[in-house]
């Protein structure tokens, strides 16, 4: 098979990847949200300012074209736009030169329209708007993300009775993809055994249907919600490990919910294989089971927590992106 040939089959898998796939990354992509936000702000903006010569300029916004990324912080959550400078330079031609607004002026006026919320906070800083999302907010897009199994439970994949041999062959031509799919698989499974033996060692209750035989659509029931936040609100998972894995946890659902247009299989294989290497030096750097349990349980809980919101992004690459039956064991 040569590489055009591959290349069809690749694009014709991707065609196929169900809608509930492409609605689950959106419902928890942080730049779809931030996004969704700063393209209101913008239009009440330019609807406030239109004039018949603006309209003839008037930008179309949409996700793709919106100016939006996140800086590469992983302590913190922050997205940065320049959607100020990029309406600053549509405008001038179109307003007399009294009109025009600096790119700052312009940040200014969208910021203070864009719709306040107690999981983030809003800064303009020299014509760039941003987007800082707070330790509380985190924590609660973590929890949201900790509950997926019961919104995704139950639908059926069109892939699973593909033969596993076939797309196999497939990724296979493609760079050599098989050693990154048994790393998917391995490290989804050990997702599974290491909350089973959370439960076992009664560090966490999961539920009934989590420990039922072959089930991977895993949830914690106990401590409800996870005790994400510290008694100060600030997150308990600070290790610099632990950080980047709930960073790779954002870009991955930010990559896929902004590239769904032109995304192939290899950038699906390749952010779940980078996602499950940052779980593995998670889980290696941050102990659990050790005196941990007993000295500070909530924060053995998060940590778990943590392993758990990796596992249900894994199943969902796997299952629904890629149509493999992910393995609760190996």
């Amino acid at each position: 098979m040569n590489k055009s040939q591959n290349q069809d089959n690749l694009a014709s898998h991707a065609q196929k990847w169900p809608e509930e796939f492409w609605a689950a990354i959106d419902l928890f992509s942080l730049k779809s949200r931030f996004c969704d936000r700063l393209i209101n702000a913008t239009s009440d903006y330019l609807l406030a300012t239109r004039s018949p010569a603006i309209d003839n300029q008037m930008p179309i916004l949409t996700p793709s074209t919106m100016p939006l990324n996140r800086t590469k912080d992983v302590e913190k959550v922050i997205y940065i736009s320049a959607i100020a400078f990029k309406l600053q330079k549509t405008l001038q031609k179109a307003q007399e030169k009294a009109q025009q607004k600096a790119p700052a002026e312009i940040a200014e006026a969208i910021g203070s329209l864009i719709e306040p919320s107690p999981d983030f906070t809003v800064h303009i800083r020299d014509g760039w708007i941003q987007f800082h999302l707070s330790e509380p907010g985190l924590a609660t897009w973590l929890q949201r993300l900790s509950q997926w199994p019961s919104q995704t439970h139950g639908s059926e994949n069109p892939h699973q009775s593909q033969n596993w041999q076939k797309i196999y062959a497939t990724l296979d031509a493609t760079n050599n993809l098989t050693n990154n799919l048994f790393l998917l698989e391995y490290t989804h499974a050990r997702c599974c055994s290491l909350l089973r033996l959370g439960d076992r060692e009664q560090l966490i209750s999961l539920s009934e249907s989590s420990l039922s035989e072959h089930s991977t659509d895993l949830q914690i029931i106990n401590p409800n919600p996870i005790p994400w936040l510290s008694d100060r609100n600030q997150l308990r998972p600070i290790h610099l490990t632990e950080r980047t894995l709930i960073s790779q946890l954002i870009t991955t659902l930010d990559t896929l919910s902004t590239c769904k247009s032109e995304i192939v299989t290899k950038l699906m294989v390749k952010l779940a294989t980078d996602l499950s290497q940052d779980l593995l030096i998670f889980y290696a750097a941050n102990p659990i089971w050790s005196k941990i349990k007993t000295e500070n349980l909530a924060l053995a809980q998060a940590r778990l927590g943590l392993i758990l919101t990796t596992q249900i992004v894994l199943k969902l690459l796997l299952e629904k992106g890629l149509g493999i039956l992910p393995p609760q064991e190996m």
